[in-house]
């Protein structure tokens, strides 16, 4: 959880936003950095009710709780996907997950315990289709963050300060052939 949420802090940083993570929301305003700004403003404004779920999933001490805030939180991701951009898909809701832990307060967030807490505990046949679905993506998120590189996610940014020095000292190369490989003594 404390790499989680550090990735997540650093992510957060450094501004991904949904448009870094596939999500348009609005294509009319896909030119204009200020409409789009105001745009994550406000679908971050509306996640609210999904990270409080992602947090209130903390205060349950048996799977059947913790899984019924993620399917609510899930619920608030589709809600917001869908007032925002009616035409959405299933294809948007990871991404906006993934924005959701990334905007979370850090200290607040123990997402892994809580998954692996519900897949250790709560029986195989009572984990249903919307519940599996939610665990799969929240599973899929978090791999997703743990491995994620800035640099993949804005590829199209040149990369900028002081170029990188090659890590591996150059081995001199010598005039003459080594005896020992010509097999002279």
């Amino acid at each position: 959880d404390e790499k989680l949420r550090s990735k997540t802090a650093a992510l957060s940083v450094v501004g991904i936003g949904l448009t870094d993570l596939g999500v348009d929301l609005d294509q009319d305003s896909s030119d204009n950095p200020d409409a789009i700004e105001d745009k994550e403003k406000e679908v971050k404004e509306w996640l609210e009710d999904a990270r409080e779920e992602l947090i209130a999933m903390n205060d349950e001490k048996y799977p059947l709780g913790k899984l019924q805030h993620l399917k609510a939180a899930h619920k608030a991701i589709v809600d917001t996907l869908s007032h925002f951009h009616p035409s959405s898909s299933a294809d948007e809701i990871m991404p906006m997950l993934i924005y959701t832990l990334i905007t979370s307060r850090p200290e607040g967030i123990n997402v892994i315990s809580n998954l692996y807490f519900i897949q250790r505990f709560r029986n195989e046949s009572k984990i249903d289709g919307e519940a599996a679905y939610c665990l799969t993506n929240l599973e899929a998120a978090i791999t997703f963050l743990e491995t994620v590189d800035l640099s993949s996610l804005r590829a199209d940014e040149a990369l900028s300060g002081p170029a990188k020095p090659n890590s591996r000292p150059s081995t001199p190369r010598s005039e003459k052939p080594d005896q020992m490989i010509l097999g002279v003594t």
